[in-house]
């Protein structure tokens, strides 16, 4: 199981790859260009933090565009192209993070609000970190079941903006109770009904 050799791409994961990476380029057109642009209305939200602003939502960018290419070139067994990307959605991975944990301080949402991008912070460096140590260690299943959950918290970008966008259009709540919510439900849910798939394949597999 731990060889190189990996199984042929299924229909249903080609399919998750594509909307994930449609998913990542829209969110990077019509959310994350407008701050690298320094869109006034955007940024100004941010005065005294555009540094820490850019470096989270360019990097975040770099590693939500990277991530499909990854599972593609390793299932394709492209690994010295996969070793090289994986270095970039590494740093980017480390950088954005580091940025978050200083927005999530400094925010001026509400204290609940920067807990649950802090928890994402941390989610973030944990998976993405064990998925690292599994492939120094060659465990190439660990490797690929870590790299899911890293990529699934990623996506928190993607959640967080959908559920926003949803109970807004829905009425639910106030805007500091919907900022608050998806600050958690962006990355805490999702990572919740990964972990489910992930588990139930090994379940369905075990001979015992």
């Amino acid at each position: 199981m731990n060889s190189t050799k990996l199984p042929p791409v299924s229909l249903g994961r080609k399919i998750l790859l594509s909307l994930a990476l449609i998913a990542g380029l829209i969110f990077a057109f019509v959310f994350a260009f407008p701050y690298i642009l320094m869109d006034a209305s955007k940024i100004g939200r941010f005065e005294g933090r555009e540094f820490w602003i850019l470096t989270h939502v360019s990097m975040g960018i770099v590693a939500l565009l990277v991530g499909p290419v990854q599972f593609w070139l390793g299932w394709k067994n492209r690994l010295l192209t996969h070793k090289k990307l994986g270095w970039v959605y590494l740093i980017a991975i480390g950088l954005s993070s580091l940025s978050s944990f200083y927005l999530a301080v400094t925010t001026d949402v509400s204290w609940v609000f920067g807990m649950g991008l802090g928890g994402l912070g941390v989610a973030w460096v944990l998976t993405t970190g064990f998925a690292f140590l599994a492939i120094r260690k060659r465990k190439i299943v660990l490797h690929r079941e870590w790299m899911t959950r890293s990529y699934i918290v990623t996506m928190g970008f993607v959640f967080f903006r959908l559920f926003v966008g949803i109970s807004s259009a829905l009425e639910v709540g106030t805007l500091f109770e919907r900022l608050e919510t998806a600050s958690w439900f962006c990355w805490a849910y999702p990572l919740l009904i990964g972990e489910i798939f992930i588990q139930r394949k090994k379940l369905l597999r075990s001979g015992n």
